[in-house]
């Protein structure tokens, strides 16, 4: 994994926005936008893990800055993408977006205002362009062009029969280089115009460049409305994250 060193952190500076962020401008008016997630009490433990992953927590993430929670334990992480984009139910208490109890929210709203990213990557049968924009017909060129620059996905993806129109078979997938898919599905993630974006730490899977460039875009998606949450365990965090939870054994520190 890759830590980001202190020259890093302090040449991230002032964030800019995106300079696609008058395009989410419009996002900010629609009635169903997403502006603030809760957990109201929030319990939930599996039985493959010693210690819950949640125990009585009570949190809300709002729109504007980046949310971390810090939990030292990897094998929680997952399970919190889970329960936060409402995958998985809570066995105690409840999933809040904009102070709705979840499941009443996903009922009315299109899933595709959540999107995740985890270490667990498992894509459809598609192209490479339709997995990363996700069938979305209006495709802004020059953004994808520069995420996958960003992210050093171009040597690959240029490598490959048809480039960006090349089409992922079933497991497929498993015959490439496991992080070039986690970034494939990370570019899926920045490209996305959900409200919504819960990542597991994607500094553990870049270079710290790679990272800096991340961090900057998911600041300024953050800036433009959306709520953001990575759950990780950078040392970092503190220097980079202007809200940072720190959650052990399912509790609160």
């Amino acid at each position: 994994s890759t830590q980001v060193s202190n020259d890093y952190i302090d040449g991230i500076g002032e964030i800019e926005h995106a300079p696609w962020s008058h395009i989410e401008a419009s996002m900010l008016k629609e009635k169903h936008k997403i502006n603030k997630v809760s957990l109201d009490k929030a319990t939930y433990r599996s039985a493959s893990h010693t210690d819950p992953t949640l125990l009585g927590v009570t949190l809300d993430f709002e729109a504007g800055k980046i949310n971390y929670i810090y939990n030292p334990d990897r094998e929680h992480w997952n399970q919190s993408v889970k329960i936060l984009s409402g995958s998985t139910e809570l066995q105690v208490g409840r999933l809040l977006i904009n102070d709705l109890d979840a499941s009443t929210y996903f009922t009315k709203v299109n899933l595709s205002n959540v999107i995740t990213f985890n270490f667990s990557v498992l894509f459809p049968r598609d192209t490479i362009k339709n997995i990363v924009t996700q069938r979305n017909n209006d495709i802004d060129e020059q953004r994808l062009s520069q995420i996958t620059m960003q992210l050093g996905l171009n040597e690959f993806i240029h490598g490959l029969p048809g480039g960006l129109n090349h089409r992922l078979m079933d497991f497929e997938d498993e015959l490439y280089d496991r992080d070039l898919m986690q970034k494939l599905d990370l570019a899926r993630t920045l490209y996305s115009q959900a409200d919504f974006k819960v990542l597991q730490d994607p500094s553990l899977i870049l270079q710290p460049r790679q990272w800096v460039w991340v961090y900057r875009e998911l600041a300024a998606q953050a800036q433009s409305g959306k709520v953001i949450i990575i759950i990780g365990n950078s040392r970092n965090a503190q220097k980079l994250f202007p809200n940072v939870t720190k959650i052990s054994k399912g509790l609160v520190s």
